[in-house]
């Protein structure tokens, strides 16, 4: 007489969890292939991947260059790794804008767009801030100023500096357009960049204009 094992429901959960999440850190377009999972299958990466969010808090705080960071990585268990790699994954581009201040007395303005890339759970791995104060006299807009603030709060990632910094005052409005390069890359074949780029113009009644392109 033979019997036939049948796998449990939480292992074949986990198993699928494995490979969806072995699919997209392997994936050129990881946003995409996101977007393709159904909510079952994002659950099942998301269940996958939970036990490595107390290692990710521990190789935080131990606060290693890349380098030894790839080495604490490889020492530990090969489905914690790939756990912490898909944790590490951005499959999600966030777009917000912030009304910073407005001052009708000295007819300044000040606005910032704000771009977050997230990981499966909603968590910012990267953020980029791109903030402008613009001034008029109510009619014309006479001079405007440019500051970007980026963050890399995701473990791995870091910030390589812009790539585009275009700035025109013109009576009509302040044009600023930025563009910052983000890596990730602490695996051999998990590497990934992120090129936000963000445009603003204020006008002189102090309203704007802000837009985004992937």
């Amino acid at each position: 007489m033979s019997f036939l094992i049948v796998p449990s429901v939480s292992a074949q959960s986990e198993n699928s969890g494995k490979q969806l999440s072995k699919s997209l850190i392997e994936s050129k377009n990881p946003n995409k292939t996101w977007d393709q999972f159904s909510d079952s299958e994002k659950n099942a990466v998301k269940n996958f991947a939970e036990p490595a969010k107390d290692k990710i808090q521990e190789l935080q705080e131990k606060d290693v260059d890349k380098g030894e960071l790839t080495k604490e990585i490889k020492k530990l268990p090969k489905d914690l790794q790939t756990a912490i790699y898909v944790s590490l994954t951005a499959v999600n581009e966030e777009v917000t804008d912030e009304i910073s201040s407005i001052s009708i007395l000295s007819n300044s303005y000040n606005v910032s767009h704000i771009l977050t890339f997230q990981g499966v759970w909603g968590n910012t791995l990267a953020k980029f801030t791109h903030n402008i104060v613009w001034y008029s006299n109510g009619t014309s807009v006479t001079s405007g100023t440019t500051s970007v603030i980026p963050s890399t709060p995701g473990l791995g990632w870091s910030y390589d500096g812009l790539i585009r910094n275009v700035q025109n005052t013109y009576s009509s409005g302040y044009n600023s357009d930025v563009q910052g390069k983000f890596s990730y890359d602490i695996s051999s074949y998990n590497v990934q960049n992120w090129y936000p780029r963000s445009q603003i113009v204020g006008y002189p009644d102090g309203s704007y204009n802000y837009t985004s392109y992937n």
